[in-house]
């Protein structure tokens, strides 16, 4: 279970790193077809880098690494709800 969550929180992590990297012109990334500003890919990377301590932190020390998961839970904004037409 533990080598399971330390696989999703690493996955997670680099999916994040792609809205960074589109946001930034670091690279094409098809899968995303909404334009991302840079103040928001720099949410992404924060993000992205808590993911991955956490993983890394679940892996060395399991007691600790919530402390690094919590803030990459409210990092990134959701999807925007659609106004009314």
């Amino acid at each position: 279970m533990k080598a399971a969550l330390i696989l999703l929180l690493t996955v997670h992590g680099a999916i994040h790193s792609m809205g960074f990297a589109k946001a930034f012109g670091l690279a094409e990334v098809a899968q995303i077809h909404q334009a991302i500003s840079r103040p928001i890919g720099a949410l992404w990377l924060f993000a992205a880098l808590a993911l991955l301590t956490s993983a890394a932190l679940l892996l060395l020390d399991p007691h600790d690494w919530r402390m690094a998961a919590a803030p990459a839970a409210r990092s990134v904004p959701g999807p925007r709800p659609r106004g009314r037409s």
